[in-house]
């Protein structure tokens, strides 16, 4: 076996062990964390079956518990997003493997993942239910390959599980569900949800995702509440709507693969004639190919009857799950000889994508590199309560994460339940209206203003500027007087 076969064999645990050192970095190099980061120390606060923001609570119960061990911390929230992050590439070398490849060529399939902008780069910048997403989409799709080649009651239960964890993940999970039932029973009497156990799998998922269900329920107006962000400037006909919509799809469909169609089509210059002979896997890649026709058709349908003219890229990650394996080891079995090839361009943008981490975190994201510990220091010297409240979080969330106890949010779906007795309101001094917003919001929990407000700066570490900011005690007491 050759160093790089050896390598090949343990791309995933390589992998993995290059993301956890990256959780460790970025933990000692940013003192804030990023805007999903921010929204997350928000929510944790407490425990709830369902948080808002459109957004369902698996992530922050996984993170709810990691804080437990770790604190409210950076390195907690790190080590969970980037473990899930080293999972689905993981899952991803899996399927490759599943589909009949060899290791190398499913290692150059895995770090393919960097070609996707939102799975390489941004998932390590921002994102947090969206890499859940990815890591329960990738383990769902290894685990019903098994159950192609071999039923088993565990495998069953165990996909039941993964199916009711992927929709407390991202709501849009319903649609890769649906693709993948569809894709599957198109196999007819071959079908994994053909068999009778599969009725296993609702049931589980079903238990899963109750409780968070009735939560769904109950507050319609937190689930629904960023849909009103789907839609841009709409169009004067329902037709040009569609059109608008199509090409926002489209757009968000080739900014995410566009750089892996481009490799991957260089690659086949390298092509031979005949390809190389798989030997298993037929039946695989088959259902799978299906699965993201099925995906791309649902998501576009979804854009059309919601009247949708904005699409994200982070919305069609799952659909990268399927078909970065199925495409790199497609182009790979017919050019060969381009397997180095591809993984040298997946290692370089993973290096970059890794280090560019570093980078963004001192120097260009100025939320990853603002003193917070000197401003929550000041507060404590000036006397200012260690409460706060304000409207808006992304910057001034990550003051828990030196000694701030409660961050008071219009977010929160109860703010009352976390309102104190006493609290400094805070806001930037730049953003209109901003002073006069928190006021209200600091009198909707019954607090007054207790002094005035006075300036401070949240000067950056180490890139140029600071923000402006305004602290002012605000109490219940003042408002009896």
């Amino acid at each position: 076996m050759t160093a790089g076969q050896w390598m090949a064999a343990r791309a995933p645990w390589l992998m993995l062990a290059v993301f956890l050192g990256q959780a460790g970095v970025l933990s000692l190099l940013r003192s804030g964390t990023s805007y999903d980061g921010a929204e997350q120390l928000i929510y944790t606060q407490v425990f709830d079956f369902g948080y808002g923001r459109s957004q369902p609570p698996l992530f922050t119960w996984m993170l709810l518990g990691m804080q437990q061990v770790f604190g409210v911390s950076q390195i907690a929230e790190n080590l969970l997003k980037f473990a899930l992050l080293g999972a689905g590439f993981a899952a991803i070398w899996r399927i490759a493997v599943a589909l009949g490849s060899d290791r190398v060529v499913a290692a150059a399939a895995m770090v393919s993942l960097f070609l996707t902008v939102e799975i390489g780069f941004e998932a390590q910048r921002n994102y947090t239910h969206s890499v859940l997403l990815f890591a329960l989409t990738g383990w769902i799709a290894v685990i019903y390959l098994g159950l192609l080649e071999r039923r088993s009651v565990g495998q069953y239960l165990l996909m039941g599980a993964l199916m009711g964890a992927v929709m407390l993940s991202k709501y849009n999970a319903a649609l890769m569900i649906f693709a993948l039932v569809v894709a599957d029973l198109s196999l007819r009497e071959a079908g994994v949800f053909r068999a009778k156990a599969s009725g296993l799998v609702w049931l589980v998922a079903a238990v899963v995702g109750l409780p968070h269900a009735i939560w769904a329920v109950a507050n319609p107006d937190e689930v629904f509440a960023l849909s009103a962000g789907f839609v841009g400037g709409q169009a004067p006909s329902l037709a040009a709507t569609a059109v608008r919509g199509v090409g926002a799809y489209l757009e968000a469909a080739l900014g995410l693969l566009g750089p892996l169609a481009l490799v991957a089509g260089i690659a086949m210059v390298w092509r031979q004639r005949p390809a190389v002979a798989v030997p298993k896997g037929a039946e695989a890649r088959r259902v799978l190919w299906r699965w993201v026709l099925l995906m791309a058709i649902a998501g576009l349908l979804v854009t059309l009857l919601t009247t949708a003219t904005v699409v994200r890229m982070r919305w069609l990650i799952p659909l990268c799950v399927p078909l970065v394996p199925l495409s790199i080891c497609a182009v790979l079995a017919r050019a060969p000889r381009a397997t180095g090839g591809v993984m040298a361009v997946g290692l370089i943008l993973g290096v970059v994508s890794v280090a560019g981490q570093w980078v963004q975190s001192l120097w260009i994201n100025p939320r990853t590199d603002y003193d917070y510990a000197a401003l929550a220091t000041d507060m404590a010297e000036a006397g200012l309560p260690m409460d706060i409240v304000a409207v808006s979080y992304a910057e001034f969330a990550n003051l828990r994460l030196y000694g701030v106890d409660r961050v008071v949010v219009p977010v929160l779906p109860d703010p009352a339940a976390l309102a104190p007795d006493a609290a400094t309101a805070i806001w930037a001094a730049g953003r209109d209206g901003d002073a006069a917003r928190v006021e209200a919001f600091a009198g909707a929990l019954g607090l007054c203003a207790d002094g005035p407000g006075t300036p401070r700066t949240l000067a950056r570490r180490h890139g140029e500027g600071g923000l402006e900011v305004f602290v002012m005690p605000v109490t219940a007491a003042a408002c009896a007087d």
